[in-house]
């Protein structure tokens, strides 16, 4: 759903992940809970539903769609796999540092080749 490199520029990009699937899956069946493996590499959203016939159908539909031209992925979780991935410490604090830039409105823009603090 994501790349790396996307989700190191936007901050608030999990929390809209997070929403966008909540409200995109609803029509699947009922969304228990979404979670945005934000460090994980291939960019993995986990969403869960109530009943297995609900996570069936949103798999069906789901997968093979391309979004952001890049083609989505859909499948049922084996109940084994861990995608949770650790970040180093290095990696936390370059994340709260963008973060900390993020909300104190000091994040470069690009524009038009050069670069603008706001």
């Amino acid at each position: 759903m994501f790349t790396q490199e996307q989700m190191r520029r936007n901050a608030a990009l999990m929390l809209d992940l997070k929403e966008e699937m909540e409200q995109s899956c609803a029509k699947y069946g009922t969304v228990k809970k979404v979670i945005v493996y934000d460090n994980h590499p291939d960019g993995i959203v986990s969403v869960s539903f109530t009943t297995t016939d609900e996570s069936d159908n949103a798999v069906k539909y789901l997968n093979g769609r391309v979004v952001d031209g890049r083609r989505l992925t859909a499948e049922l979780w084996d109940g084994k796999t861990k995608y949770k991935v650790e970040e180093t410490e290095e990696e936390a604090e370059r994340r709260h540092a963008e973060f900390e830039k993020y909300i104190s409105g000091n994040e470069k823009k690009e524009n038009d080749g050069e670069q603008v603090v706001k």
